[in-house]
């Protein structure tokens, strides 16, 4: 019975681990898709503070209503269009009272969102520290030493199972 606790948890914890590497390294190889971080609540409630947004690259023509991802200089932002025009974008975070004051340009314009998953950005941005690094690689090491360790139950029969 503990052994078999331990096989789903170890499972849970290989999905999860597997898809946060996915997400934060792997997606631009399945089809030019980015994570981002949602940074403020300028989108709220359709993308919450914290949330990983997924953003197609090779999507850049937006309507109005899309959701993009675009740069200003350094900084990104994830806005909604409200007008398109003449190859620029009239922007405004679903949270905020008024459009954004500069045009975005179609070069600013980096793809368009095509899901998020609320508050795993911060799961996401947490890996990516030398602690949560540390952290999280010390605590697989200890839980798949811990597995090797659980008895095995003898069966019937004679000889050995997992469980």
């Amino acid at each position: 019975m503990i052994r078999t606790i331990y096989h789903i948890i170890e499972n849970v914890l290989l999905f999860l681990i597997l898809f946060f590497t996915l997400a934060l390294g792997g997606a631009k190889l399945i089809g030019h898709i980015s994570p981002f971080m949602v940074l403020s609540g300028s989108m709220e409630p359709q993308l919450a503070t914290g949330s990983l947004c997924f953003v197609n690259e090779r999507d850049r023509e937006a309507k109005a209503g899309d959701i993009i991802a675009f740069s200003k200089g350094s900084t990104k932002i994830v806005h909604r269009v409200l007008k398109a025009e003449h190859g620029a974008y009239t922007t405004k975070g679903d949270n905020n009272p008024h459009a954004d004051r500069a045009p975005v340009s179609q070069k600013e314009v980096m793809g368009k969102v095509v899901f998020s998953i609320p508050k795993a950005g911060y799961a996401a941005a947490f890996l990516q520290t030398k602690k949560g690094m540390l952290l999280t690689s010390a605590a697989l090491a200890a839980f798949f030493v811990m597995g090797r360790l659980l008895p095995e139950r003898k069966k019937r029969g004679g000889g050995y199972e997992a469980g």
